[in-house]
This record gives structure tokens, C-alpha cells and sequence, in this order.
């Protein structure tokens, strides 16, 4: 017995030595920059000064970059007569981070407008490598501001890779950021601020402009198929949380559908299913959700490379089919819910 008593010890302190030494690891990067998180990290910096330069009520976009790749700006604020901001950056980084970062540019009176795209309603209780990196190489704050749990969570879940690339940055004496306004590492020329105007919304768009590589991925593309129609309950407690908190701080929540490449497919009854289950929740909370879904997904000729990347035209179609369905008095829409 002893012997195995022996073996136990050791194996045990071994373990304990390596998640101490982990943690140290993770806290000696934490903050230090790599390229990756360098382009979401320029465009939140661009479109939280937008929202910061507005002095009155605004509205403010609040998705994944089905909005950054989906909308005038311009046009929308003209018509409602008050300024708009495109916040929207990345999907990937998740439904909870994406509400929680709105909350730093949102104030009383404002109009937050919310196109989620469908898989943050079937969310899991995760973080995504996208959020992992961009939480550890430049919003650390977000990261200190989690439970005790979750920090052991994100801990735990920190890919090696990161840690190795943290460490290199961090005992760098200049470390390589990229340079504002150039495209970065592990990106695209697209995904450069660039190509982000004064209102946060992605640019240079044009159909002409496609690469070879972005039109094989869209006549690829093919429906999407769902495993369950239900609204998943980590969703749902974030989506309870985030309205609760806009209405203790008197900003109004419109939400309405995500443009989407149509498909045959999401006439059947899943997806028809899904989509009402949408609507209900938020007719329960008594939050208005605004347009036919269907009216928002257009052919595969009226995008960019991605299922939810409008092309310039599907950008020009698309911000009509929202003046459509909101009309003229958005502070009407919140008055009447």
C-alpha cells in the first residue's frame, strides 16, 4: 500500500504543479498582444468612439457581422432622423460577449436594434477559441470582471498555441500589433478597418470585387441543418439577462431577423418551427421583433463570401427591407410594448 500511497502523492502534487504552473503561464500573457485579435480589437476601438461622439439618443446596431457586412448606416439614420452606429463585429465571439460589450456604449435613451444571427438562439454554456484569444490579448477586463469559476473555465480552455504566441509577444521589447489600418495576420484584405466607415459599417463591397476563393465558398454554401428547434436555456438566460438590464436603464430593444442565404430547406417544418419559437420568446417578454424572417434572406447573387456577408447590392436591398418594417418612429415601436 504504501508505495501506491507514494504514487498517488506524487501524481497528485504533479497535477497541482502543472495547473499552478499554467496559471502563471496564462497571467504572464494576459494582455499581450497577437495578431489575430488585432482587426476585432480595431474595429470595436472605431465603433465605440462613433458611439462615444454621439451626445443625444442614438441607435445602435448589436450582432455579429451579419450587421457589419448587412447595412447603410448612412441611409438609416437619415431616414429615422437619428445617429446610428453599426457595432456589430464578429459572431464568433459569441452571444453573451456581444451583448456584454453594447452595454459600454449604450446609454438612457438609446435605441439598441438586435438582427442576431440564428445560432446565438442555440447557444451552449462555452467560450469559442475567437473569444479566448481576443479576451486574453486585449479586453483582459472582461476577463477580470468574470466569476471565479468562469476565470478557471477560460483558464482551463486557453488553447496551448495562445500561450506560446503570449509568451513570445510578451518578452518582445516592441511587440508586432499590426498597424491601424492594415489588414492583419491570419486575415483577408477584407477584414481591415479600411474598409470600416465613420459608421462602423464594412465597405468596398462591390460584387466586382469578389476573389475567386469568395465566390467558390457562396456556390458551395447549402442549408443549414437543425438538429432541434428549441431555443437553447444558456441562450435564453442571456437574452433575460441583457433585456432586463435595458430596462432598468431605460434603452429600448428592437429586435428583428439576420439576413441569411435562402434555402428551399427552411420552408420545411423545423425551421419553421425554429423561427416561431424566435418570435414567441420575445413576444413573451414583451419585446418587439420586427419583419418576416423569409424577407431577409436573399439569393446566393447578393453575397460576399459568406452566408452572412451581404454583397454592396444585398446591402442596398437590405437596408430598404429594414425601413420597411420599422417605418419612420422607432420610439413608437418601444412605446407600444
Amino acid at each position: 500500500m504504501a508505495p501506491m500511497k507514494t504514487y498517488l502523492t506524487a501524481f497528485f502534487m504533479t497535477m497541482v504543479c502543472g495547473c499552478l504552473i499554467w496559471m502563471l503561464l496564462f497571467y504572464m500573457v494576459l494582455g499581450s498582444p497577437v495578431s489575430r485579435s488585432q482587426w476585432i480589437h480595431e474595429a470595436y476601438r472605431m465603433k465605440d468612439g462613433a458611439a462615444f461622439a454621439v451626445t443625444g439618443p442614438k441607435v445602435v446596431f448589436v450582432s455579429g457581422s451579419n450587421v457589419l457586412f448587412g447595412i447603410d448606416s448612412e441611409k438609416l439614420s437619415a431616414f429615422w432622423s437619428m445617429p446610428v452606429v453599426n457595432h456589430a463585429v464578429h459572431a464568433g465571439l459569441g452571444l453573451l460577449y456581444i451583448l456584454e460589450r453594447s452595454k459600454r456604449v449604450l446609454k438612457p435613451g438609446d435605441i439598441a436594434i438586435l438582427p442576431l444571427e440564428y445560432e446565438f438562439f442555440q447557444e451552449v454554456d462555452d467560450y469559442s477559441e475567437t473569444l479566448l484569444i481576443h479576451m486574453a490579448s486585449k479586453d483582459p477586463d472582461y476577463f477580470y470582471a468574470l466569476p471565479l469559476v468562469e476565470k478557471v473555465r477560460v483558464m482551463g480552455k486557453m488553447p496551448l498555441k495562445r500561450l506560446r504566441k503570449g509568451l513570445k509577444s510578451a518578452f518582445q521589447k516592441k511587440p508586432q500589433e499590426g498597424t491601424r489600418g492594415a489588414s492583419v495576420v491570419g486575415y483577408t484584405d477584407t477584414y481591415s478597418v479600411v474598409n470600416i466607415n465613420a459608421y462602423g459599417d464594412q465597405i468596398n463591397l462591390e460584387p466586382k470585387k469578389m476573389s475567386t476563393r469568395d465566390r467558390n465558398k457562396i456556390a458551395r454554401l447549402k442549408a443549414v441543418k437543425l438538429d432541434y428547434s428549441d431555443i437553447s436555456d444558456y441562450s435564453q438566460d442571456a437574452l433575460n439577462d441583457y433585456i432586463n438590464w435595458a430596462r432598468t436603464n431605460d434603452i429600448c430593444l428592437i429586435f428583428m431577423p439576420p439576413n441569411h442565404v435562402y434555402f428551399d430547406a427552411y420552408r420545411g417544418p423545423a425551421y419553421r418551427e425554429f423561427l416561431r419559437n424566435i418570435r414567441n420568446y420575445f413576444y413573451k417578454h414583451n419585446v418587439p421583433y420586427i419583419g418576416d424572417p423569409y424577407e431577409h434572406m436573399y439569393e446566393k447573387s447578393y453575397y460576399f463570401g459568406e452566408r452572412y456577408h451581404l454583397n454592396s447590392l444585398g446591402i442596398e436591398k437590405r437596408t430598404r427591407q429594414i425601413l420597411k418594417d420599422t417605418g419612420s418612429d422607432l420610439a413608437g415601436l418601444c412605446e407600444s410594448y
